[in-house]
């Protein structure tokens, strides 16, 4: 795993392919060696933007993750869920999408409550067997789904879990977060800057633009406005400037200093923006600094 990664929700919506490729290789360039995506980002196109994206370059030098289980409208409609039928179709869709022989991690999307995570388990480790998936992972169960799947009969388990984590948003903490580490489990958080706030970019008052991230979520993520949230902001701000860092410096730089977590992987919208990400994830926060952090 690569210190920083890439999240690609915003391939095939709204990016295109080509902008897809151009920040898919500056990445690479860049040494970063790890990418997230899914069947449901951008109706399958994000796989598929990141597997031309990726054609050409050693497969054994980067690390694929991609999910299942969300439903899908349009052109590749599917009921998702994550009965062990419809893994074995969703599966096959990726790996012809992504234009690879397997998936380095293979990752349940959400909860499905129609099928019981042991039969969930049984199909995965099937297609581990079978040379389809090295790793399994999950995102966004609760710590009881997770505290489940890590005892069932089957030999393979979710070695990863998914769920928003950020400077602003620490909820899990008492509760995902302990269930994991319990269960072993790598954490891979998903905004981790929520949605730009945490890049700096926005100010108290002022509008989000339609096609930023934040406005596209705000269904998922609204509650992140608030002027609580942007009095938070301000004061993680001044503690990142007192310490000589920026904003989004101190924020992936705290993330990445929690324990169990693998990889930060914000995503990107232009090349510019992942060569800010990496540089600021490289950055080298002083623990009294990550101390004040943690106090705001």
């Amino acid at each position: 795993m690569s210190q920083v990664g890439l999240g690609c929700d915003n391939f095939g919506d709204p990016l295109g392919v080509d902008e897809s490729v151009d920040i898919v290789r500056r990445a690479y360039d860049l040494r970063v060696r790890f990418f997230d995506t899914a069947d449901a980002y951008g109706d399958g196109r994000s796989e598929e933007f990141l597997g031309k994206a990726l054609g050409g370059l050693p497969r054994s030098e980067v690390v694929i993750a991609t999910k299942f289980g969300s439903a899908l409208s349009g052109a590749i409609a599917t009921p998702g869920g994550a009965s062990p039928e419809y893994i074995r179709s969703a599966v096959n869709g990726s790996l012809r999408r992504l234009g690879t022989d397997y998936i380095d991690l293979y990752q349940l999307h959400e909860p499905d409550p129609k099928t019981p995570l042991d039969d969930t388990l049984g199909a995965l480790n099937d297609l581990v067997d079978k040379g389809k998936v090295r790793v399994l992972g999950c995102s966004n169960l609760s710590a009881s789904e997770v505290r489940a799947s890590a005892g069932t009969q089957w030999p393979a388990r979710f070695e990863s879990i998914q769920f928003m984590w950020n400077l602003l948003e620490r909820g899990h903490e008492a509760d995902r977060l302990p269930a994991a580490q319990e269960c072993g489990m790598s954490v891979l958080p998903w905004f981790p800057l929520a949605g730009g706030l945490l890049t700096g970019k926005y100010a108290r008052g002022q509008d989000f633009p339609p096609d930023s991230r934040y406005e596209r979520m705000r269904d998922r993520i609204g509650f992140l406005a608030g002027e609580a949230v942007f009095e938070r902001l301000e004061r993680l701000r001044s503690v990142a400037e007192a310490s000589g860092h920026t904003l989004l410096e101190a924020a992936l730089g705290w993330l990445g200093s929690r324990g169990g977590v693998a990889c930060v992987m914000p995503g990107a919208m232009n090349v510019a923006q992942v060569e800010a990400n990496v540089a600021a994830a490289s950055a080298t926060i002083a623990d009294d600094v990550l101390a004040a952090l943690d106090a705001v």
